[in-house]
């Protein structure tokens, strides 16, 4: 499934929204 980045966090986290709509913290 693909994402794309929305937000870089601080420490390296990333807020990710795939492509269903969904987002998740890598």
């Amino acid at each position: 499934m693909m994402g794309t980045v929305s937000e870089v966090l601080p420490n390296t986290t990333f807020r990710v929204k795939l492509e269903n709509g969904h987002e998740v913290l890598a």
